[in-house]
């Protein structure tokens, strides 16, 4: 009888993730059935899609209350799914709020849970440990410190490396992209990353493009390019809409793979999140921003244990690179701080050779490939053995 792997990513980031995850299973064993949550992605990898969790896909506690309805319907449709299809293995992808009931409801039928992708316990929250070692069979951690922290917790972990850093080396860049981007100017190449969610977008992108007004006028020629996939229709009208209200002129907006302009951009302003560790695959200096509101500026001061919000910052132990946390407008220290990192050359190298050595922390090629090693063991209910991308 064929394996049964039930998968839920909630997230774009965790989307990607499951769907290399997915053809790594198939590669493994090609008779694997999976069935699961998440997004087009995933089923166009090969996995049975029973509710597109990224149409739901929301942050903060305001706007998880509207969408409570939504979510209890989700839970239901789970526990249903559990009993009728009866999974070998179930595979929760980051997301906590929604997977860690998931992973009670599955362990509720003993089924075991292998978690790929940490939630951010070791920055916040740490008392969903015990939830961790009730719930979860075998975590997949695919940052270096995190197999330690789970380890000393007496929770079975594995370093399985960044699935993400396998996927940017086998990309195939469009070397003609940023020639026509840039056209006659000759100025430096600054990329605005606001962020994948569309609050990100609201909170972040208007004050980003006034960063790119000030650098504007400091370093003549410049060309700036605000990078989105365009899949999401909603997102595309909001990023034209705060671009034509910001008034800044000369700003691009490019559709599609960001990951040319990421490459090749001399440095980028980014909101805090995966895009940061994307650059630092890429070795591209960078700023990071988040702001939100007073309140959830505070209580995330507050709450986090970490002295940094971007991962590359938390990798490191140190600040590489510029951070901001904050609920006020800040674009005059932005742009000062870019304006550093293209003036300077010392800045510059000096902050290449830390990203350098993040990036060679990450683990080797194969996350994914690890990954469904451990899930299809699993499955099988064989004994683990240590796979370590270390």
């Amino acid at each position: 009888m064929a394996l049964r792997v039930l998968l839920s990513a909630g997230e774009v980031s965790g989307e990607n993730y499951a769907a290399d995850l997915i053809r790594a299973l198939k590669d493994l064993d090609p008779t694997v059935e999976i069935a699961g949550y998440g997004g087009s992605r995933m089923e166009q990898a090969g996995m049975k899609l029973e509710v597109n969790l990224l149409e739901h896909s929301v942050m903060g506690i305001v706007r998880v209350l509207k969408k409570a309805p939504t979510f209890l319907r989700i839970l239901a449709d789970i526990r249903t799914h559990l009993d009728e299809w009866q999974p070998d293995v179930v595979v929760p992808i980051d997301y906590p709020g929604l997977h860690f009931v998931l992973s009670k409801y599955a362990r509720k039928r003993n089924i075991p849970v292998v978690f790929y992708v940490s939630p951010q316990l070791w920055a916040w929250a740490g008392w969903r440990i015990y939830k961790v070692r009730r719930r979860v069979s075998r975590m997949l951690v695919i940052l270096p410190f995190e197999e330690e922290f789970y380890a000393r917790r007496g929770v079975e972990v594995t370093f399985v490396g960044h699935p993400l850093f396998d996927y940017l080396r086998g990309l195939q860049l469009d070397e003609t992209l940023i020639p026509r981007l840039r056209g006659n100017r000759k100025g430096p190449l600054i990329a605005l990353l606001p962020g994948s969610r569309r609050q990100e977008i609201s909170n972040n992108l208007p004050t980003l493009l006034l960063a790119a007004k000030k650098l504007a006028t400091r370093f003549e020629g410049s060309t700036f390019v605000i990078a989105n996939p365009g899949q999401n229709p909603d997102h595309v009208q909001l990023l034209k809409h705060l671009l034509e209200e910001s008034g800044v002129p000369g700003v691009q907006l490019h559709l599609g793979s960001p990951y040319e302009i990421m490459s090749e951009a001399d440095v980028a302003l980014v909101t805090s999140g995966t895009a940061t560790i994307e650059l630092t695959f890429f070795e591209t200096p960078m700023v990071v921003i988040y702001r939100t509101t007073w309140l959830n500026a505070r209580l995330g001061k507050m709450l986090t244990k970490t002295n940094h919000i971007a991962l590359v910052n938390i990798l490191a132990g140190k600040e590489v690179v510029p951070e901001h946390l904050t609920s006020r407008e800040c674009s005059n220290e932005i742009a000062d701080e870019a304006a550093a990192i293209l003036g300077d050359s010392s800045i510059r190298e000096a902050m290449v050779g830390e990203l350098q050595r993040v990036r060679a922390s990450m683990g080797g090629q194969g996350a994914s490939l690890r990954a469904a090693e451990v899930i299809l063991r699993a499955a099988r209910g064989e004994t683990q053995d240590v796979i370590s991308a270390r």
